[in-house]
This record gives structure tokens, C-alpha cells and sequence, in this order.
């Protein structure tokens, strides 16, 4: 079985390197400056793969090579037009050369910065890596806990269906005094998820298995999808569990438990996506996903109805869907491209970006001046839309290629650096690996607000050191001394042994 898996991700392997090659050959543009694009891309895909000591770095890099090279390779093969906006970008060869030039600076830049962490990164986490300690309250208890998550779940779903405290796609119906409506955004992002992950983690080294914690993260996190229409969230909170966890339930309990749970995983992601991308799609209310449409909506609420469309419509929304989730949704490239042909580049952009903070009725820089998008802030009192740079383009808005490289070296290393920090507060790989993955969306769509983007992370670390700071409370009730018996304590224990 391992001969079999050991072939077929070398197959993976060879098929990768010589479609990367056959891809240079291919490129009509400056064959060198796309070799080294393609050199750096696969190097980060290969070393999240082949060195996965960090979750976020993981992620990041199977993120960064669909976003990157298997985005404009499938464009560049079907010929169909990108769904980002990408500003004045001509699509020309010159044009195609500068932005892999500067996808290629930054990416050489990020890998500097994991082979400086490299180092500190494999010992530490080689030494941190060990099951997360159980709270000897935890059995009696384990019931009551995972019914009030449940409860929670629901309440909030409940509140967020009343009065859309966080929709994708629209503003807030009620807008929440600072920083209440954060706070229930960010719970429904991560902050559930990891408590769920946590109640799962000890489950499983009490040795109540982990079937329960799966389930109740399955449950949870298509629950959040639905009310926040979300078409990502379900994949987000379930995909780390599946890959930590899925080792240590084939050999404690047989491939049957696994199948199941990889069973209901797959049926549930199958099904979300398409309820969401529904939902947000058609209706009395539905989400403009053009420019005439956005200008459309000004004048009043759009209506779609799946009746209009036929069996035909459907289909082809079905297949521009599954192409916008599995192809395009990967931000960078369409980033980069928009980044490339604004003619105002400068650090002062970039320090604008950084410092503006997205709020009711405001556009970031990015959507408002570089991507063309045509999203207003008259939009922004309706809708909740911001098309993503990402960290490359970020960067680039200085127009200096010297700061892409310096800037995305300093990411890595600080992403090194928080995954480590939290690895040493909870140990545990399931929650490192939903913290990790969180981290990784957070850098995967940055592109200014560094304020609002570093709030949510600080948010995940102060939840990681209070399970920590629990966790050491627990153990020092355990080793608390013990009161000394007084006399009535006495004349009791020896009444006792009289009886006895």
C-alpha cells in the first residue's frame, strides 16, 4: 500500500515537471522571465509538500501555485476571460512579462524568508509536537460542553438569520457598536471552529474518538456556510481535521470509520457550495456579479429566478460556478495584473492601502482605484464587495520590485513566527492546523488594512493562550496540596474503621 502511494505521488511529481516545462516552451512572451516564474512557483508548491512543519506555509503554497500557475495555464488554454477585475491590464506579452516578473521577485522573496526561518522552524517544531494535555474535569463534563456548542451554533445562526449581522455579499442590516460586530464575524469564521477543534482534540486523547468532534465540525461549519453565505467556510473548518486526523483514525479504528468520515465530508461539500452560490445567485435580493448589474442595482433590488433560466442557463451557471470556485477564486494573479498596469505606483499608495480601515460605506484602495471594478462607496452602503490583490501586488503597489522581495521575505518569516507561537501555546496539530489555515486566507487576500487583517490573528492567539492559561490552571488543581484533616476529619475515619 505505502509502494503504491510512494508511486503515485512521484507520478504527481514527473506529470507536475513536465507540464511546468512544456509550459515555458508554450509561453509567447519572454521565455526566461517565465521559466523563472515557473522555477519559483513549483519550488513553493514543493516545499509546502515535501516540508509541511508549518500548516499556514502548507496551504499557502498549494494556494499560491492554483492561483498562480494553474490559473493562467487554464486561461491561457481555454481562452475564457478572467472574473476579477484586473484594472487597465492589456493582456499583452510585455504586459504578461511584468507581471510574472514581479510574481517571480515575490515568490523568490517568500522562499528567502522560509529558508532564514527554516532553521528555528524544524527543531522548534519537532520539539513542540506532542498531543494536547486533558483537563481531568473534561469526562465529566464532555456532554454538557459539546450540548452548550451545539447551542451556541445554533443561537448564533438564529441571531445572524433575525438580523444579518454578517452576510457575504452585503452589508449589515444592523450594524453592531465597535467591536461587537467584529467579534460575531470573527467567531463565525474561526473562532467556533476552534473551540469545536479543541472539544475534539480532547475527546480524542481521552479516548472517546473523534467521530463526534468531525461530525459536530461538519455540522457547524454548514450551518455558518448557509447563514453567512459563505461558499468556503464548510472547507475551511473541515479540511484540517480530514488531514490531521484522518492518520490516527485509520489506525486506531479501521479504514471503515475513515471512509465514513471521508463520506459524509465529500457529500456535505458537494452539496454546500451549490447551496450558497444559490442563495446568493437568485432570489428577490440577489448579489450583482457584473458591472451592469451593479449599476442595475442602484435603482432597486435584482431578481433572478432559476425558472427564466431553463435547464440550459442552469447549467452553464453551474459550470461558470464551479470554474469561478476551483479556478479563479485563488487570488494573486488578476492582483497583479491590475497592480502592473496602474500607472501611479508609489510608496505613498502603499502606505495609503496599509493604513485605510474598511468600514460602512468606505472602499479599499485596491477595489476602488486599481482593479477597476466600478464598486463605488454608494455600493458599499448596499453591498459588501472588495476584490483581493493579495501580498505580491500589495507590495508592488510601491512600484518597487526590491520591496516585493524584501516585503514577502518578512511575511514568511513572520508567518513562521505566529504558527511557531501558537504551536508552543497548544501543541496540538488539529488546532495549529484550523489556526494555520486561517492565517494562510488572511495573507492569501491581503491587500491593505493591515490594522483590520492583524486583528483577527491577534484574536486567534489570545484564544490559544487562554486554552493554554486553562490548561495550566487545570493541572496545578491536580497538584494542589491536600487540606490536612482536622479532629472532626479524625474521629470520622476512625468511627470508619471501628465499623469496618
Amino acid at each position: 500500500m505505502r509502494g503504491a502511494v510512494r508511486w503515485f505521488i512521484l507520478s504527481v511529481y514527473f506529470l507536475a515537471i513536465v507540464a511546468g516545462i512544456l509550459s515555458v516552451f508554450r509561453y509567447p512572451g519572454d521565455k526566461t522571465v517565465f521559466a523563472l516564474f515557473g522555477v519559483v512557483v513549483f519550488a513553493i508548491a514543493a516545499f509546502a509538500i515535501r516540508s509541511p512543519r508549518q500548516y499556514a506555509h502548507f496551504f499557502l503554497g498549494i494556494a499560491w501555485f492554483l492561483g498562480f500557475w494553474v490559473k493562467y495555464e487554464f486561461h491561457a488554454a481555454s481562452g475564457s476571460s478572467y472574473f476579477e477585475p484586473h484594472g487597465s491590464f492589456d493582456g499583452s506579452r510585455a504586459g504578461w512579462d511584468a507581471v510574472f516578473l514581479v510574481v517571480g521577485i515575490g515568490g523568490a522573496g517568500y522562499l528567502a524568508g522560509r529558508l532564514i526561518a527554516l532553521p528555528v522552524v524544524g527543531p522548534a517544531t519537532a520539539a513542540l509536537r506532542r498531543a494536547i494535555e486533558v483537563p481531568a474535569w473534561w469526562t465529566g463534563y464532555r456532554n454538557l460542553l459539546w450540548l452548550a456548542a451545539g447551542l451556541l451554533v445554533l443561537a448564533m445562526v438564529t441571531v445572524n438569520a433575525e438580523f444579518g449581522l454578517f452576510v457575504r455579499g452585503y452589508v449589515a442590516q444592523v450594524i453592531l457598536p465597535w467591536p461587537l460586530g467584529g467579534l460575531f464575524a470573527w467567531l463565525s469564521e474561526i473562532g467556533v471552529a476552534l473551540l469545536l477543534a479543541l472539544f475534539l482534540a480532547w475527546d480524542r486523547e481521552a479516548g472517546f474518538g473523534i467521530s463526534r468532534g468531525f461530525v459536530a465540525l461538519c455540522v457547524e461549519s454548514a450551518l455558518f456556510s448557509i447563514s453567512t453565505l459563505s461558499r468556503g467556510v464548510y472547507f475551511f473548518h473541515t479540511l484540517p481535521p480530514l488531514i490531521t486526523e484522518s492518520a490516527k483514525e485509520h489506525v486506531r479504528n479501521g479504514r471503515r470509520p475513515l471512509a465514513l468520515m471521508i463520506a459524509i465530508w465529500v457529500g456535505l461539500g458537494a452539496c454546500i457550495p451549490a447551496a450558497t452560490t444559490a442563495l446568493r445567485l437568485f432570489g428577490d435580493n440577489a448579489v450583482p456579479t457584473t458591472q451592469a448589474q451593479l449599476v442595475a442595482s442602484r435603482s432597486g433590488p435584482i431578481t433572478r429566478s432559476t425558472t427564466d433560466l431553463g435547464l440550459s442557463g442552469l447549467w452553464g451557471h453551474a459550470a461558470t460556478m464551479a470554474q469561478l470556485l476551483v479556478i479563479d477564486r485563488w487570488t494573486g494573479l488578476e492582483g497583479v495584473m491590475a497592480t502592473v498596469a496602474y500607472p501611479e505606483k508609489n510608496l505613498a499608495l502603499m502606505v495609503e492601502a496599509a493604513a485605510k480601515r474598511r468600514s460602512y460605506g468606505t472602499v479599499d484602495v485596491y477595489t476602488g482605484k486599481i482593479s477597476g471594478s466600478g464598486f463605488s462607496e454608494t455600493d458599499a452602503k448596499t453591498y459588501h464587495f472588495a476584490t483581493l490583490a493579495g501580498p505580491v501586488a500589495f507590495f508592488y503597489f510601491s512600484g518597487s520590485l526590491v520591496l516585493v522581495f524584501a516585503g514577502m521575505a518578512f511575511l514568511a518569516v513572520l508567518v513562521s513566527a505566529v504558527e511557531l507561537l501558537w504551536r508552543w501555546l497548544v501543541r496540538d496539530d488539529l488546532l495549529i492546523a484550523i489556526g494555520g489555515l486561517y492565517l494562510a486566507l488572511v495573507v492569501l487576500q491581503f491587500s491593505g488594512g493591515a490594522i483590520q487583517a492583524a486583528t483577527g490573528v491577534v484574536a486567534a492567539t489570545a484564544v490559544f493562550a487562554a486554552i493554554r492559561g486553562l490548561i495550566l490552571f487545570s493541572a496545578g488543581m491536580l497538584k494542589a496540596p491536600q487540606r490536612e484533616p482536622d479532629q472532626h476529619d479524625a474521629g470520622g475515619k476512625a468511627c470508619q474503621r471501628n465499623l469496618t
